[in-house]
């Protein structure tokens, strides 16, 4: 329903709709246990790790507020001169964080954020302490200067000595490392490049022990610092370019950066205080005592952020943050056990205050997140270390989405380990993605990138949300939803909704429950279901039957569900607005969805189908406990026939449903005379292994896509389509590979299938000609989803106006059937007259055939006679199994639409005049009404 949260929200997706950054990172630690850390906010996400030299990628999915951890080999630690050893990981939206540790811990700076000139602090100690000095570059070769400034002693480098003033000029080639260790203090070189290029500083103790941060280019220098420490003894450096800046702290006392252009001074325990700067300044906490040895860098206010997951315990030990933000901040901790911990005090002086938060010993939470309306930092304490949460360096660049968007419904249970959380996943080919997630009630947005082929994941919390709109970059990215892991549904368009629809819903179990889903866009609709039951359904406090229609009205984004334990297939949904209309299957005794999947409108209803069945379980079915499948086709007229390629063809009969048990390894096609959505279920031994997936119809076959290919994909197509490519990415190579399609004809037809096999990597497939594809994965089964845009190079003519493809090569006979579902018609002998289904069919045709003759005469006289005459057409008939109101159908840009507040389009009204119509009467004539700039096609029976 819709959600009516505080304005705050609005505030914070403000702040925070940046997208997911790339990390340059170089490790040096000497500890043999050092990681690389992924901590996820509420929507989880994605992380790929690259390494450039040795070939090898890693992507990795993470859960809300999940923890990941990738080892560090010993192969890829810097250990001396120059090397190659340089590592880059993405993440697929800011709500990641990146944390490196060892021995001490670090958040490295975003790509983005590095710069061509740094300054190195003071870090050393007296004892046995030596300076650490590590440059990385990234993807370009790059020539990199230090300008050393040394009080005392030299630096022996590949044979040469360096004193103070000296200049070592080095070129290093893409992701290369150049690392100095030197017993002196380094405090005040200067480093400068051609590229951009990471910097780190800091200190080892007895070559056992590292310290060191990924150091702020000069470029992101600050004004003004907030600094506050717990029970550790710490060291203040500020740092400045130029001499003599003027640090004034909140206390009111005043200070100089002098000639050495660095001030530090002893923080007593517990110390908090503000200052600002005449010049933009560095500033770095430290501590040298042996194996408790620290060194951080601060941020500056100016890259404080709005969202940040943090850890609360790690190596067995609680972690004490000090959260640093304006007195007006208004600061929310995800966890409520948690947040109830959070203790505020003011800095004296200054407009700041510093929150302090030590997790209970009673609860480990490992990691949570912290947002707020203003901008703050966190500086976390453990075991005498120091480390900041990372830094707001997001380049906000305009992102234009070009692609469709869909409006998408998820309702679930949220669990903290995301097993049973609603998920979307983006998929991308050879150019990467960006797609962009939209709460329409609060104005939130979570923005994504992720990596040429790759798989982003974005879990939504559904106590708060259960509409979003997602926005992608272009055609070339393939979303796909799921209520869990174990269902799966490829998501319309905003532009292919309808305002009309047909349930099929599949209900295997007595112990499940079907379920209508429905969800409005940007506009208020009245809807109407006129149930299709065997039995009742009970909604407020009032029972539905068999024929009873149940008016509702939804505002904006707003959402309807109903339960039944009764099949609620050939139920008719009507709105006043376009609408999305899902089914599903719920297992009441185990609380779980085991089907879920978005419905075609009416409108998109198509005449031809192909499905081919591979079921995965193939032992399984040796031995009759795979899963059972059922295909079943809906429609909205009683006159339809169905023709197999088999030369079987039945007509669907007056209840407009039509089902078949399939095999576990079958290929079939069939076309139909009236336009149908055809369904696959799939009932399996447990609800892990039961599916509902709409079979696209060919007139919506697409010639591109990307997905995350998970089991058996069976590509259909036509014959003459001599080029299907295929690419695939493994998990671990950074190759391509054009995998290789095994390819059967489906005989008696135009159309083949291919099977290839699928895994936990991204598969593209692209054509010259139009293709779809159906997966069969362990939990559930899926399509690659629809195009809405019209190949013309594909159409195939056929004989009549409705678009239907009739097999004629044969006349019809009449055989029994043992059931009540329709006649069984046989090509195989002559037609016979008499049969009341057959005359019905012939008598169409040949009244649409004499229609046609007719008007085909009466257009030649008129244009013979009157040239100059403009034909006018007639709107406003009547719609088949609608509800006898007035419908108005509006065309709505497909892009605008989603993101405007819904009053910010051209309406175009096509109102239809209502009239009393029977649905199950076959002799009624039907007009369908599909949109404001389609013509309306009429069939009337003679």
């Amino acid at each position: 329903m819709i959600y009516k949260g505080f304005s705050l929200v609005v505030l914070l997706t403000i702040l925070q709709s940046g997208q997911g950054e790339e990390y340059l990172v170089a490790v040096a630690y000497k500890g043999k246990e050092t990681y690389t850390w992924y901590i996820a906010g509420e929507t989880g996400g994605l992380v790929e790790i690259q390494y450039p030299h040795i070939s090898f990628r890693t992507s990795k999915q993470l859960n809300p507020h999940g923890i990941i951890s990738n080892r560090v080999s010993d192969k890829m630690k810097i250990t001396s001169g120059v090397e190659n050893k340089a590592v880059v990981v993405s993440l697929s939206d800011e709500d990641l964080n990146i944390v490196i540790g060892a021995d001490g811990v670090f958040s490295p700076l975003p790509i983005s954020g590095l710069g061509t000139k740094y300054i190195l602090p003071s870090s050393l100690a007296p004892g046995s302490y030596q300076s650490l000095l590590l440059v990385a570059t990234h993807n370009m070769t790059t020539t990199v200067g230090i300008f050393f400034r040394m009080n005392r002693g030299s630096i022996n480098f590949a044979g040469y000595g360096y004193n103070d003033g000296n200049v070592l000029s080095v070129t290093l080639n893409p992701y290369q490392t150049l690392m100095i260790n030197t017993q002196y203090d380094l405090n005040g070189t200067v480093i400068t490049s051609e590229h951009s290029v990471a910097v780190y500083s800091g200190m080892e103790y007895s070559s056992k022990y590292t310290v060191y941060d990924q150091l702020l280019p000069v470029k992101h220098y600050g004004q003004e610092y907030v600094v506050a420490v717990d029970d550790t003894k710490l060291e203040l450096q500020i740092i400045s370019e130029h001499s003599h800046a003027q640090i004034t702290f909140s206390s009111g006392a005043t200070v100089s950066t002098g000639e050495r252009r660095l001030y530090n001074r002893l923080l007593e325990r517990g110390e908090n205080l503000q200052f600002t700067a005449t010049s933009p300044v560095l500033v770095t906490l430290s501590r040298a005592d042996g194996y408790s040895s620290s060194f951080t860098t601060v941020p500056p206010v100016h890259l404080y952020v709005t969202y940040r997951s943090v850890w609360l315990y790690r190596n067995n030990l609680h972690t004490k943050l000090k959260i640093l933000t304006d007195r007006r901040a208004t600061v929310l901790i995800e966890d409520n056990e948690v947040n109830g911990l959070l203790t505020w005090s003011n800095i004296a002086g200054s407009r700041y205050k510093v929150g302090t938060l030590v997790q209970s010993q009673s609860r480990r939470i490992y990691s949570t997140s912290i947002s707020s309306d203003l901008p703050f930092t966190v500086l976390s304490f453990y075991n005498g270390s120091v480390y900041n949460s990372g830094y707001n360096l997001s380049a906000e660049e305009p992102v234009y989405y070009s692609g469709p968007s869909y409006l998408m419904a998820l309702a679930g249970y949220y669990m903290r380990d995301g097993s049973a959380s609603p998920r979307i996943l983006a998929s991308a080919g050879e150019t990467g993605g960006q797609w962009q997630v939209q709460d329409p009630h609060s104005g939130r947005v979570w923005s994504r990138r992720f990596n040429p082929y790759n798989t982003d994941y974005f879990y939504l919390n559904t106590t708060t949300t259960s509409v979003v709109l997602v926005h992608v970059g272009d055609d070339a990215v393939q979303v796909e939803g799921g209520m869990n892991r174990y269902t799966s549904f490829s998501p319309l368009p905003v532009s292919a909704l309808g305002s009309e629809y047909i349930m099929s819903s599949c209900l295997p179990k007595t112990s499940y429950s079907s379920v209508l889903l429905i969800t409005t866009h940007s506009k208020k609709a009245d809807i109407d279901i006129i149930f299709r039951l065997d039995g009742d359904v009970a909604y407020d406090g009032r029972t539905y039957s068999n024929g009873d229609t149940l008016s509702v009205r939804l505002d904006r984004y707003q959402t309807f569900s109903l339960n039944s334990s009764s099949d609620m297939t050939r139920t008719i949904v009507t709105a006043t607005e376009t609408i999305a209309v899902y089914s599903g299957t719920y297992d009441v005794r185990d609380t779980v969805f085991t089907t879920f999947e978005q419905l075609l409108p009416v409108d998109h209803y198509g005449h031809e189908y192909v499905v081919a069945i591979q079921n995965p379980y193939y032992y399984h079915s040796l031995f009759g406990s795979a899963r059972q499948y059922l295909l079943q086709v809906v429609t909205h007229y009683s006159d339809t026939n169905i023709m197999f390629n088999n030369g079987f063809s039945i007509s669907m009969g007056d209840d407009g449903v039509y089902r078949k048990q399939c095999g576990h390894f079958e290929t079939f096609y069939f076309n139909t005379t009236r336009p149908t959505m055809a369904t696959m279920c799939a009932f399996g031994s447990s609800n892990r292994y039961d599916a509902l997936v709409v079979v696209p119809p060919v007139s919506l076959y697409s010639k591109l896509t990307t997905l995350e290919a998970r089991g058996i994909l069976q590509i259909l197509t036509d014959r003459k389509n001599s080029y299907v490519g295929v690419q695939q990415t493994y998990d671990t190579l950074p190759t391509v590979f054009s995998s290789p399609v095994t390819w059967k004809n489906v005989s008696g037809t135009r159309f083949k299938v291919g099977t290839l096999r699928g895994g936990r990597y991204t598969t593209t497939i692209r054509s010259n000609s139009t293709f779809t594809v159906l997966g069969y994965d362990s939990y559930f089964m899926y399509s690659e989803g629809y195009s809405f845009r019209a190949y013309p190079d594909t159409v195939t003519p056929v004989p009549d106006r409705s678009g239907s493809m009739l097999n004629t090569s044969v006349p019809f006979q009449e055989t029994n059937t043992p059931d009540r579902s329709g006649i069984k018609l046989n090509t195989s002998a002559l037609f016979q007259a008499g049969i009341s289904s057959n005359t019905t069919l012939i008598m169409g045709v040949a009244c649409g055939i004499v229609i046609v003759t007719l008007l085909v005469a009466f257009i030649a006289y008129v244009f013979r006679t009157r040239r100059t005459t403009i034909p006018v057409k007639k709107a406003g008939e009547q719609a088949a199994d609608v509800p006898s109101t007035p419908t108005t159908i509006y065309a709505l840009p497909d892009r605008d639409a989603e993101i405007a507040a819904g009053d910010m389009y051209t309406e175009l009204r096509f109102n239809s005049t209502p009239s009393d119509t029977n649905i199950d009467d076959s002799t009624a004539t039907y007009v369908n009404v599909s949109s404001v700039n389609r013509n309306a096609s009429m069939s009337q029976q003679c």
